[in-house]
């Protein structure tokens, strides 16, 4: 049923949130580990383009060309979707923490 006004629908809205909050996190919750999931997977997969470490805690994405950067992966992972994520690993290399510091550090 279409509301008359926006104020209705705003308020038909907080009325269903508040009434299924605990739905909507769990729902919430279950989509981050589905994509955690995910995401791992994927890292699974990966390791360090110049020593070869291939533990995922210790990798990293190092931006190749800083003006094209839209975001870190990590603020991706919890902001935005699949796509986006894989869009901007297109534009990154696999480092592991300590390859990706010297880089930063020595720039080569």
């Amino acid at each position: 049923m279409p509301y008359s006004n926006p104020e209705q629908q705003k308020a038909a809205q907080k009325q269903w949130y508040e009434k299924n909050k605990s739905i909507t996190a769990q729902r919430s919750k279950e989509a981050r580990q589905r994509k955690r999931m995910w995401y791992n997977n994927i890292m699974d997969e990966k390791s360090c383009e110049r020593c070869g470490e291939n533990d995922n805690a210790c990798l990293d994405w190092h931006h190749l060309n800083p003006k094209e950067k839209e975001h870190d992966i990590a603020f991706l992972l919890c902001n935005r979707s699949k796509e986006s994520i894989m869009e901007e690993m297109k534009k990154c290399i696999c480092l592991c923490s300590n390859c990706h510091r010297k880089l930063h550090y020595y720039g080569a």
